[in-house]
């Protein structure tokens, strides 16, 4: 089978690339922080898009929000902290009004010895009102903080007001109900009383279609048993729906009201919230709509109930479906459009993807866009990437067929060369032998006839030397041809020429999925070396390990400064590699000339011969040891300079 054909078997169509796009968005980057963040922010935009296009809801007018900060107080001749005869004044003066509720969103002074009186009165205010709500909450560690029980008990209803935080810090979402340690709802939240109260439904009816039996369950059972009539999630939390800001409220200065500055009819049958919005004693939270005080999130919780106005999120799975279409879409878009327009027309289908969002967030449907957008944009570099990897493939292989008709002419050419070389370098070395040789013979055939004439037999004698030694020098030409000669040698850092070797080798060791290690000794001596050939060595021994790797592995360098017994002073270099090892019969030849453990025509079998030539030429030495199946390690040992 082709690489082609294997290629085009994983990648057998856009189809299957969208998913594997899919999958690597949902399964690698869906669940990193920063990429909740940009989802939070990205939904973020369409609520406060939503927000913009909304109407302000009818029964907002049902509220009216008392404000308090220093600049009221001021005018009053009051302070902080806020004294609770104060307090008692503000509600009575407000039930005088005949509203509907008392909100007193308020922090209540700490009890003290001598504040029984301004308890009482406090009491009384509340007695007499018969409307007073007040605020709680949980503490991180599940215990309410409140006020005093006093308190609650002349109050008509206390309930917490905990919202959710999310990593940003922003409140999008909040709570109904509270569960126990024992899985019992042994609370409903503020808000949903202060709904119960104005529709004159129980808060088991707000929350629940069915209430679930004794009223004892967690969030996720009764989400499970579909028992919400709000789209709560799993983990108890619905996103509220922020449908007005604080200045689209009835907003009163406390100043103005106590001094008589307001209509008291405008009070009347309302819901009448006193809150703190000073900066002393206000909170102020960040929110998809803007920065907002604690008690308008609240009041834009308590529109969402009366109105069943709410955010639906969509689920999982159609999230899933929705981004698997639309990654569909983006993976065909490279290969049916060959004119260049193919951004364009991704571009048009991202934003039409953020207007569908904007559309459905307008009917209570929360997309989440930005995942859809970014599988979009993730199957179409991956499907763009996959085109020209096709098309550059196609081009290989045309390369292919034509080099490979190159490769044989030349091929031809080079052995029609090697045998004319090899006939030329015989028929030269046959020439040069044979002249001393017949000498020889010629001279010593004389002698044995002159025996008895010394001086002729000196002068035989002295050719034949002559002639003798002609062959020798000839044997020494040969013998250079093998025995490289080592001239340049100077101190060097054995670890940097390795670094130098490897930064050069790094490519190719990279394409062919070779992993390097380098386990370099410190403060190693320098050694004297000929770089150049030591290089050659350190080559020739990373490509022998590469070739014994097909299909990827690890090579590992390892220097290391050795005493011997006899006080020699050496440097070792150890190569290891995790290829398929070397036979024990063929380790002892594999330093011989012309011996290769390589494919026909992929080795001349003189790699190794060289190395350790060159080694030997350092007065070094080079061993190999090998296992079958788990690697190979070539240990070359220099003399420190």
């Amino acid at each position: 089978m082709s690489t082609k054909i294997k290629f085009n078997f994983i990648f057998i169509d856009p189809i299957l690339l969208a998913i594997a796009a899919l999958a690597y968005y949902y399964y690698l980057f869906f669940p990193l922080d920063y990429t909740q963040t940009l989802r939070l922010k990205s939904s973020d935009l369409l609520l406060r898009i939503s927000n913009r296009l909304s109407v302000i809801p009818q029964n907002s007018s049902e509220f009216t929000v008392i404000a308090i900060n220093e600049s009221c107080l001021a005018e009053l001749n009051k302070g902080y902290p806020i004294k609770k005869d104060f307090i008692a004044e503000i509600v009575n003066k407000i039930s005088k009004c005949n509203p509907r509720l008392i909100f007193l969103n308020v922090l209540l002074p700490a009890n003290t010895d001598d504040d029984l009186k301004s308890n009482e009165s406090l009491i009384n205010a509340f007695k007499n009102a018969g409307n007073v709500v007040l605020p709680a909450y949980y503490d991180i560690t599940g215990k309410r903080i409140g006020p005093a029980k006093e308190f609650n008990e002349s109050a008509r209803k206390s309930g917490f007001i905990n919202k959710i935080k999310d990593d940003d810090l922003s409140i999008r979402r909040c709570v109904l109900f509270h569960i126990s340690d024992e899985n019992k709802i042994d609370e409903y939240a503020l808000e949903t009383q202060i709904v119960s109260v104005i529709s004159g439904a129980s808060e088991e009816n707000i929350v629940f279609k069915q209430p679930p039996g004794k009223m004892s369950a967690n969030y996720t059972d009764l989400y499970r048993q579909k028992l919400y009539s709000a789209p709560i999630q799993p983990d108890g939390s619905l996103i509220i729906n922020y449908q007005i800001t604080p200045k689209d409220f009835n907003n009163i200065l406390i100043s103005d009201f106590l001094g008589n500055k307001i209509d008291p009819s405008l009070l009347k049958d309302k819901v009448v919230v006193v809150t703190d919005i000073s900066e002393i004693e206000g909170t102020a939270y960040n929110t998809p709509i803007g920065i907002m005080p604690g008690v308008y999130i609240c009041l834009n919780e308590i529109l969402m109930l009366l109105s069943n106005n709410y955010i639906y999120p969509a689920g999982k799975s159609i999230s899933f479906l929705i981004a698997l279409i639309f990654a569909v879409i983006s993976a065909f878009l490279p290969f049916i459009n060959k004119h260049g327009k193919s951004i364009l027309f991704l571009s048009v289908g991202i934003l039409s993807v953020f207007l569908a969002s904007v559309v459905l967030i307008k009917t209570g449907v929360l997309i989440d866009y930005f995942s859809v957008i970014v599988t979009m944009i993730i199957s179409y570099v991956s499907s763009s990437f996959l085109k020209y990897i096709l098309a550059l493939q196609e081009k290989i292989e045309e390369l292919k067929a034509a080099n490979l008709e190159i490769k044989r002419a030349q091929e031809e050419l080079i052995r029609k060369e090697q045998l004319s070389t090899i006939g030329n370098m015989t028929a030269k070395i046959l020439h040069e032998i044979k002249g001393p040789l017949f000498n020889i013979k010629s001279c010593l055939k004389t002698i044995r006839n002159s025996l008895d004439n010394k001086k002729t037999a000196e002068e035989l004698s002295s050719l034949a030397s002559d002639e003798m030694d002609r062959v020798l020098n000839l044997s020494q030409q040969l013998r250079e041809t093998y025995t490289p000669h080592i001239s340049d040698l100077k101190p060097m850092d054995i670890n940097l020429v390795i670094q130098e070797v490897f930064n050069i080798s790094k490519g190719n060791l990279e394409s062919k999925k070779i992993r390097a290690e380098l386990l370099l000794g410190s403060n190693l001596p320098p050694v004297n070396i000929s770089t150049n050939k030591i290089k050659q060595v350190f080559t020739n021994l990373l490509n022998n390990a590469a070739d014994a790797m097909k299909e990827g592995g690890t090579i590992t360098v390892a220097t290391q400064y050795i005493i011997s017994l006899g006080g020699g002073r050496n440097v070792v270099i150890a190569f290891k590699d995790t290829g398929h090892g070397i036979p024990k019969d063929v380790v002892p030849e594999l330093f011989k000339a012309f011996f290769t453990t390589k494919q026909e025509k992929q080795g001349s079998g003189l790699g190794l011969f060289i190395c350790k030539e060159i080694i030997k030429a350092h007065k070094g030495d080079i061993t190999v040891a090998s296992e079958l199946n788990k690697g190979t390690t070539f240990k070359i040992t220099l003399p420190c300079g």
